[in-house]
C-alpha cells in the first residue's frame, strides 16, 4: 500500500485506507492494484439528468464522476488512479414470471471512477441470497448489514452501473442492504453515490 494510505479495519473485516479526502475499502489487490470503494456514501446525484433509456455508458453519472469529480483530486491524486476497463452485461440475474429482464448494459467503458456492477457486488460481497416470490419473480438479493451505508448521518439507498429491468432504470442498493434488481427510475430520485476506482500503489 502507497505510503499515504494507512490501513485500518471495521465491522466489515475489509482494510479501509485514506486517498484524497476519503476513506475507502479495499476490495482486491492484484498487479500492482488495489481496488477501492468509498466507504460512505459521498452525495446523492440522479443518475441521469432525464427519463430517458440510458446505458453507464452514456449517462450522466458516468460523466460526472470521470470529469468533475475527479477533476476535484490533486494533480498528484488523479495520477494514482488508473484507467480500468469496465465490462457492462446485461441484467440477466432479475425476473419476472421466471423470464430474465435481459436488459443491455450497454457497450464495455473506460473509466477512472466508476460505480460497481451487479456481478461486482456478488463478487466482493459473496454470500448474498437471491429472493424468490410465489409467482417465479426475482427483483432482488435479500438484505445483507455488509452494503448497509449511511449519508451523513442516516441511512441512504445507493447507484449501482447495471441496469434495472429496463434502460429507464438503474440497479441500487437499498437503505437495508438489499440489493434491487428492477432499479430505480434514472432520472426520479436523487440517490446515494459510492465511487469505486482502481489504485496504482507504486508512484
Amino acid at each position: 500500500m502507497c505510503e499515504n494510505c494507512r490501513a485500518r479495519y471495521f465491522g466489515t473485516d475489509r482494510p479501509t485506507v485514506s486517498f484524497g479526502p476519503y476513506n475507502w475499502l479495499v476490495l482486491e489487490e492484484r498487479d500492482g492494484k488495489a481496488l477501492l470503494l468509498c466507504e460512505d456514501i459521498i452525495e446523492r446525484r440522479v443518475y441521469n439528468a432525464t427519463l430517458t433509456p440510458v446505458t453507464w455508458e452514456d449517462c450522466a453519472l458516468r460523466a460526472y464522476l470521470n470529469g468533475e469529480f475527479l477533476d476535484g483530486f490533486s494533480e498528484e491524486v488523479r495520477a494514482r488512479i488508473a484507467l480500468t476497463h469496465n465490462e457492462n452485461p446485461d441484467n440477466t440475474w432479475g425476473m419476472f414470471y421466471g423470464e430474465p429482464f435481459n436488459t443491455p448494459g450497454g457497450k464495455p467503458t473506460d473509466d477512472h471512477v466508476f460505480l460497481l456492477s451487479v456481478p461486482e457486488i456478488l463478487k466482493y460481497f459473496p454470500g448474498l441470497e437471491l429472493h424468490t416470490d410465489s409467482d417465479d419473480d426475482k427483483w432482488y438479493y435479500e438484505a445483507d448489514k455488509r452494503l448497509v451505508v449511511n449519508f451523513n448521518t442516516s441511512g441512504s439507498w445507493w447507484w449501482l452501473r447495471s441496469p434495472g429491468s429496463t434502460q429507464g432504470r438503474a440497479a441500487y442498493v437499498y437503505r437495508d442492504g438489499n440489493v434491487r434488481l428492477d432499479g430505480n427510475g434514472v432520472s426520479r430520485g436523487t440517490g446515494g453515490v459510492r465511487p469505486a476506482l482502481w489504485l496504482n500503489l507504486k508512484s
